[in-house]
């Protein structure tokens, strides 16, 4: 039986085959503890347990629109703008719903890369980055991150990372799996690099942007990289640029 060369050239998720490696270690009586899945410890709240119940008894289990349900749009529209402070003023009409993150960012991946692409990966990445990005037919163009830098991009390795083939990059802050989060200094520097790069897309993955314990000048990444920022200013016949 043919399988379709696209799904030969991806790698099965490594997290995935390490978090069944534990359970079957569990299984035969080891003590291990995983650190394989990002997932919580603990069962789903009652509330959104019995919410989910309650749509299912009011009959919310027919076809719904595909971009999500508007009062749902809505809702994580407004969710947003309290994340950015209302820098952006995101809609309903901005907002598209997907069955979880993974799906989310595949959807985002497949709707931009087109076969040859290039996508910037700063390293260490989630798995999945990589793979989804090969099933649009992009390139992956990983960067290696240094612990000096906390493992952050520089904005140096940005710049040596792109190219006219680039199409996209992918943020993750905090990062999965590092946890570093960067500062709004360091995403400004990104910023000025990809001042020259309109043409390269941000795919900006918050899926832990509340998982923060401690004290951080951590700046909202869709903030950061608005549209507004990214073009540069207006500049009189009489301005004169300071040199660095």
């Amino acid at each position: 039986m043919q399988i379709a060369q696209r799904i030969q050239n991806i790698s099965a998720s490594q997290s995935l085959v390490m978090a069944a490696r534990a359970k079957a270690m569990q299984a035969a009586g080891i003590d291990v503890i995983s650190m394989s899945l990002g997932e919580p410890d603990m069962d789903t709240p009652q509330h959104v347990r019995l919410a989910a119940q309650q749509a299912v008894d009011n009959h919310w289990s027919h076809y719904g629109p595909v971009a999500g349900i508007p009062a749902l749009r809505t809702a994580v529209a407004a969710y947003q703008n309290r994340v950015t402070g209302n820098a952006i003023d995101w809609t309903g009409d901005d907002t598209v719903v997907a069955a979880g993150a993974k799906m989310a960012i595949y959807n985002a991946i497949h709707a931009v890369i087109n076969k040859g692409d290039e996508v910037v990966i700063p390293m260490p990445a989630w798995v999945s980055y990589s793979e989804m990005v090969k099933l649009a037919e992009g390139v992956v163009v990983p960067v290696e991150t240094r612990y000096e830098d906390r493992y952050c991009l520089r904005p140096e390795q940005l710049r040596a990372a792109l190219t006219p083939k680039t199409r996209m990059i992918i943020l993750c802050s905090p990062n999965n799996p590092t946890g570093s989060i960067y500062s709004a200094a360091e995403m400004d520097a990104l910023v000025e690099v990809l001042r020259d790069y309109p043409e390269v897309y941000i795919l900006s993955d918050e899926i832990y942007n509340e998982l923060i314990y401690t004290p951080s000048t951590l700046h909202s990444t869709p903030y950061t990289l608005h549209p507004s920022r990214l073009r540069r200013p207006e500049r009189s016949p009489h301005h004169h640029q300071r040199c660095q």
